[in-house]
């Protein structure tokens, strides 16, 4: 009896070793399948964030407006940014805007314009123009708002506009071929005027024509291509914005102190101006009264 106790208690230790190595096992699979899904998820190619979007659950945060390119394949957007930051700030978060413009490259973030300006003190205005690939406008929207949240600052204003391109595109496509028709049943006529001067010369005139309306549609269909292929996108800074609706104790000292400057500056010149006048007016008086001294004073009349 004690034989089979102990061989029993054996085989119920090694069942559950074994049912604890199958635990540990699957556990180990499952998280080795995790670390892959994990690994390629950050292979894949994306582009490089500013910083990492605010959670949407963070309070005080303003959120900017999305819209999918491929809900409206035909229609071109702009995207404008407002943003108010501190005068010292703007040019910082300016620049981290611009360099991750270039590290996305060139055929997905191309730099057009940049404008920085610091007027009355403390007062700054700059702006960023980016023309940049249509899949990738939002989500450098959202960065360049946590950008300049963590700087922070905050978004003012926003404004998404639309052009309907592919109804033109469509139009001068129909007739880009209209025209390639009608080219084709002249330069028959022409071939078969043969060597008649006056009626083949009039033909060639109208063919040219037809070119130059046809280069004229492409043209404009090219471009009107290139506005679906780059999306522009604005981002502007101002301190104004910022200090609007808070009190700002050294902008207003700032603002008194160049009052006083200015009309001090203003006195000068009034000073300067009436000061020769002043100067004729006092040398006329001083003469005018010496001469009245040397005048000899009338005999006074003999009491009656």
């Amino acid at each position: 009896m004690r034989r089979f106790l102990v061989t029993t208690g054996l085989v119920l230790v090694l069942a559950g070793c074994g049912v604890e190595q199958g635990e540990r096992g699957g556990r180990g699979e499952g998280g080795s399948a995790a670390n892959d899904a994990a690994t390629t998820d950050a292979n894949f190619e994306s582009p490089p964030a500013l910083v990492a979007p605010p959670s949407p659950t963070s309070p005080n945060r303003s959120s900017v407006p999305e819209v999918r390119p491929d809900a409206a394949p035909d229609v071109a957007f702009g995207y404008s940014y407002n943003f108010g930051i501190a005068a010292d700030r703007i040019a910082g978060v300016q620049q981290r805007h611009a360099r991750t413009c270039e590290e996305l490259g060139t055929s997905r973030c191309r730099i057009t314009g940049m404008t920085y300006r610091r007027s009355g003190g403390d007062s700054v205005e700059a702006q960023l123009r980016l023309a940049l690939d249509p899949s990738l406008a939002d989500r450098f929207g959202e960065n360049a708002l946590a950008a300049v949240q963590e700087a922070e600052g905050e978004l003012v204003d926003s404004e998404i506009t639309s052009t309907d391109v592919g109804t033109g595109i469509r139009r001068d496509t129909r007739s880009i071929a209209d025209l390639h028709e009608e080219l084709r049943t002249i330069e028959q006529r022409i071939t078969a005027v043969g060597t008649r001067d006056e009626a083949k010369a009039g033909l060639q005139e109208q063919a040219a024509e037809l070119r130059r309306q046809i280069s004229a549609l492409e043209d404009n269909r090219a471009e009107q291509r290139d506005q679906l292929a780059t999306t522009p996108v604005t981002l502007a800074y101002s301190s104004s914005a910022y200090n609007a609706g808070r009190p700002d104790f050294g902008g207003a000292a700032g603002n008194a102190w160049d009052q006083l400057v200015w009309a001090t500056y203003m006195l000068f010149v009034l000073l300067s101006v009436l000061l020769p006048w002043l100067l004729a007016a006092g040398l006329i008086w001083l003469v005018v009264r010496a001469v009245r001294k040397r005048m000899p004073k009338p005999a006074s009349e003999p009491a009656a």
